[in-house]
């Protein structure tokens, strides 16, 4: 398979696992801070592995950390927006919390 396919994986991945992991932040935590750190730890070890398994090429390995890789970017992404909603006044939580969705969209669809 070529990378291309294998990132097209991942972006799905993020998408489907953005919409759990932030319910499940919002639910758990009052902040999604706790979200952010998890995920900061979870992206760079599912990339590290991944490399490791695409260098071995064993495929079941790769869709693991394809998907490990796709929770982390997920708990990253969707919490970011959240957080700032929390770290901003309230006059300019809807400007803020645009432009991070903007940034956020435009991210995921250039990948």
């Amino acid at each position: 398979m070529s990378l291309v396919k294998h990132l097209r994986q991942v972006r799905s991945i993020v998408y489907s696992s953005k919409v759990l992991l932030t319910y499940t932040s919002l639910v758990t935590f009052v902040q999604p801070k706790f979200a952010i750190l998890l995920g900061s730890i979870i992206l760079p070890v599912g990339l590290g592995l991944l490399t490791r398994s695409l260098h071995l090429n064993v495929l079941g390995e790769i869709y693991g950390f394809l998907a490990m890789t796709g929770v982390g970017l997920g708990l990253t992404m969707s919490a970011n927006t959240i957080q700032v909603r929390f770290s901003q006044p309230p006059d300019k939580i809807a400007a803020v919390v645009s432009l991070s969705t903007f940034v956020s969209h435009s991210y995921t669809a250039s990948s």
